[in-house]
């Protein structure tokens, strides 16, 4: 179940459209980094509902994982180019992204399993966000820029021999 932020100014498809570009264009991380964070970005009902996704290292792999972690905290980082948290002010939504170099599990933070976690929340660290499933690395290439999808579709679609994970 998931927790309904309260207090949300409605976005509209346009803008969460527009958050994504910015977030998929940003020079701050990876594009392994910016692909987890929009696809986790994507579970949130646009931006009304908190989420979180723990990428325990064996999963991806500690590189892997600490690339999502790391691209997160440099798209908030004034050090960064992105802004991120400014972007999302300026679109007058309470949520942003964060990130802890450390698992959220249902009991709370494990110390004793190395990994990452990132959340889009109105609060920090939010314990109640809804911690969702890891996405299989082949639904992650998928994930792009609404202007990239249609063209990534077709590069997996050849690639694979016809077999494309994006969903159609």
């Amino acid at each position: 179940m998931s927790k309904k932020a309260s207090g949300i100014t409605s976005i509209t498809k346009k803008q969460f459209e527009a958050l994504e570009d910015f977030i998929a264009y940003s020079k701050d991380g990876t594009d392994f980094g910016r692909r987890v964070i929009l696809w986790l970005l994507r579970q949130t009902s646009q931006l009304s509902h908190a989420v979180c996704l723990s990428i325990p290292d064996i999963t991806y792999g500690a590189k892997k994982a600490s690339e999502v972690q790391v691209t997160a905290h440099n798209m908030n980082s004034c050090n960064g180019s992105t802004h991120l948290g400014l972007f999302l002010e300026g679109m007058g939504q309470p949520f942003f992204l964060s990130h802890l170099p450390r698992l959220m599990l249902d009991m709370g933070f494990s110390t004793k399993i190395p990994g990452q976690t990132i959340w889009w929340s109105p609060e920090r660290y939010d314990g109640s966000a809804r911690n969702v499933a890891l996405p299989d690395k082949e639904i992650l290439k998928c994930v792009g820029p609404k202007k990239l999808r249609h063209l990534q579709y077709h590069r997996i679609n050849l690639s694979n021999g016809g077999k494309c994970y994006c969903g159609g």
